[in-house]
């Protein structure tokens, strides 16, 4: 994820609500 913000759903399962900036 490139700075996304909001709900992110991230390979692991689990969901982010904030701003991914140095998210893979």
């Amino acid at each position: 994820m490139y700075g996304a913000v909001g709900s992110t759903t991230n390979p692991h399962g689990y969901v982010v609500e904030h701003i991914s900036s140095k998210m893979s």
